[in-house]
């Protein structure tokens, strides 16, 4: 179980956010989408991030 009182686990973190709109556009209608942010894991790996399906 992750303790989220310990502030120990992010004292080597990086955090980003990413916003949605901006970023990538995979319906092609002119605004950045979920679809589009899912298309590009790959990209945002190869910059070193590491992805986590829980916090």
């Amino acid at each position: 179980m992750i303790d989220r009182n310990d502030l120990r686990r992010y004292r080597h973190a990086m955090i980003c956010q990413l916003h949605v709109k901006p970023f990538f556009d995979a319906n092609n209608d002119g605004i950045g989408d979920v679809g589009g942010l899912t298309e590009k894991f790959d990209y945002i790996v190869d910059l070193g991030a590491r992805l986590q399906d829980k916090i």
